[in-house]
């Protein structure tokens, strides 16, 4: 799978590079780590969900979504350039209110389905 396509199973946008360069010699300019890397580097070092992992310089939140997503564990991002930490905040942001959205829904289909038992019939449904 593409960098894009982890993307948008992630729902969130990490791709892309910085154009130019900081005026600090003590920045490096934005390159994401590419998902196929990240793939083969947990495949070495496994991350279990109790696990906790700090990524310094995280801009825009890849790693640190990706660890969450795929491996279950916590993990925070630390990130100095403030267009880089509002966009990992951004792919922050999306994602909660994905999870909201899934979570009003779920209830939603529950309580219909609650209504439906207590009626004489019941209807069984597979989500």
């Amino acid at each position: 799978m593409n960098d894009p396509a982890y993307d948008s199973q992630l729902n969130i946008v990490t791709v892309g590079h910085q154009q130019g360069f900081n005026d600090s010699l003590h920045h490096n300019r934005y390159e994401p780590t590419p998902y196929d890397l990240l793939d083969t580097l947990f495949e070495h070092y496994p991350v279990i969900p109790e696990d906790q992992l700090v990524d310094v310089g995280c801009g825009k939140g890849r790693l640190n979504f990706y660890v969450h997503h795929f491996l279950g564990a916590k993990s925070a991002g630390i990130e100095m350039n403030p267009v880089f930490y509002a966009e990992a905040l951004e792919n922050k942001n999306v994602i909660l209110n994905s999870i909201k959205m899934l979570s009003r829904a779920l209830a939603s289909i529950i309580v219909w389905r609650k209504t439906i038992k207590s009626q004489t019939k019941t209807i069984n449904f597979i989500f």
